[in-house]
């Protein structure tokens, strides 16, 4: 199936406690660092998540670029939360990944302001503006999509296979 949005929700059942998968998060991903420093800029092979555990909720991002943490993040982002059931059933985490509210509400307002321009270039018959403004609105969607089927690839294995594959 092709996805148009790029939204991603998912629901798991582990037999680890609450504290338990928290507590590896906690261990595995880095604290929010807001800095920018050349050897992450420089380093491509860089796959390091930081994000933070608040009472049975975490925020996860890919810190790749070193720019990346915070409300200017361009890389998807993975939300989550772990409920505890009671004692023998199975723990619950449920996980979103998404695109940051800056990047949703750039890219609309992009979309508004190319829209216009279109539309313009159609009324006027320059069909130079209507290929350069479908260019501003598919070329940034793309590249949206692109970085989300990138990150939903790290974020489910870092899931999948750092947290709920412990036992």
């Amino acid at each position: 199936m092709i996805k148009i949005l790029p939204f991603l929700e998912k629901r798991y059942e582990s037999k680890l406690g609450e504290s338990e998968i928290l507590d590896i998060i906690r261990q595995k991903v880095n604290a929010p660092d807001w800095s920018v420093s050349m050897a992450k800029l420089m380093n491509r092979n860089y796959q390091g998540l930081e994000g933070e555990v608040v009472n049975n909720e975490f925020i996860i991002s890919n810190e790749k670029y070193g720019v990346t943490y915070g409300k200017g993040n361009f890389l998807p982002i993975l939300k989550g939360v772990v409920l505890a059931n009671p004692p023998g059933d199975k723990t619950i985490v449920k996980i979103v990944i998404r695109p940051t509210l800056f990047v949703v509400i750039a890219y609309v307002f992009l979309v508004i302001i190319m829209g216009i321009f279109f539309r313009f270039g159609l009324r006027e018959s320059q069909y130079d503006l209507v290929v350069a403004s479908a260019f501003f609105i598919l070329g940034p969607y793309v590249s949206i999509m692109f970085r989300f089927r990138r990150a939903v690839k790290v974020y489910l294995r870092f899931i999948e296979e750092d947290i709920l594959n412990q036992y």
